[in-house]
């Protein structure tokens, strides 16, 4: 994809098809400004999605803050290039290389003392997990871990108590 450009009469965000262009043909059209019936400014789109991917790194990092507080749990956020160790017992953060690959979940957690498995995937407004995520999900639950989306650090505390009493999402 081009960012912010027209291919083959459609424009483009740098994330994604906006939408048929309205206009002149794409070799004369105007990609910053160019819109379509109903649809917004491309600039406007990537504004928005820089919001909600703020939105999203926001709540994973305050969910891991307070996550790591808990001391029956080992909270690690998975990042697909790296990831953070963050520790109850002196609240510090440690970085490292890994991660489970794309589709795994934001915060995998162990659940001590019996090592159960928790993938927590953070989803902020109307965001929805993507079938790779879904899969993940299951993947774990089928396994014996608890697994479940949240859109709060409420909510991922509140499933972490689930967790604890042996549901599985």
């Amino acid at each position: 994809m081009i960012d912010g450009h027209m291919i083959q009469g459609r424009l483009f965000d740098g994330c994604g098809r906006i939408g048929p262009s309205a206009g002149p043909s794409p070799a004369k059209a105007s990609p910053a400004t160019q819109t379509s019936a109903g649809s917004r400014d491309v600039r406007d789109l990537g504004r928005e999605r820089r919001n909600q991917h703020r939105a999203h790194t926001r709540l994973v990092k305050l969910a891991l803050k307070r996550l790591s507080k808990e001391p029956d749990l080992l909270v690690l956020h998975n990042g697909v290039a790296g990831g953070e160790f963050w520790s109850a017992e002196t609240g510090e953060v440690r970085h490292f290389r890994a991660g489970l690959g794309k589709g795994s979940s934001d915060i995998i957690a162990i659940l001590r003392p019996l090592g159960r498995f928790l993938a927590l995937e953070a989803k902020t407004g109307t965001g929805r997990p993507t079938t790779q995520q879904r899969q993940f999900l299951d993947l774990v639950r089928n396994a014996g871990g608890f697994a479940t989306v949240f859109g709060s650090v409420d909510e991922a505390l509140a499933a972490v108590e689930r967790a604890r009493r042996g549901a599985d999402r």
